[in-house]
């Protein structure tokens, strides 16, 4: 896969219907088959938050112990929005942008242009 497309599919699937674990799973999947780090860095930073909610605990036998699962839970929906948020918008800017992907990625790696 290349070009703008994997930055689409991962609005695509960030926008889908399904559970975090499938969201997780198709994530990784693309930060790992991607040569674009930046691909792999939104991919992984999603992924942690995601990961992070399905590791909260199922059964909690307190109050006490209930209202720290709310909060952890709430902490983990404000990283999900803010990590969904930057993903959003760094997508949105590359799907935007002239310049095409192998070219960005190429210059971060110290490619130079021929000179003319």
């Amino acid at each position: 896969m290349g070009g703008k497309k994997e930055y689409l599919t991962v609005l695509t699937i960030l926008d889908s219907i399904g559970t975090a674990a499938l969201k997780a799973n198709k994530l990784s999947k693309l930060g790992i088959d991607s040569e674009d780090p930046q691909i792999t860095k939104v991919c992984g930073a999603i992924c942690n938050v995601l990961n992070r909610s399905l590791k909260l605990p199922g059964h909690l036998p307190t109050e006490i112990a209930r209202q720290k699962k709310a909060a952890t839970r709430t902490g983990v929906m404000d990283d999900l929005i803010k990590v969904v948020d930057a993903a959003t918008a760094i997508c949105t800017k590359e799907i935007a942008s002239v310049q095409p992907q192998w070219q960005r990625i190429a210059l971060a790696a110290g490619w130079t242009p021929p000179a003319p």
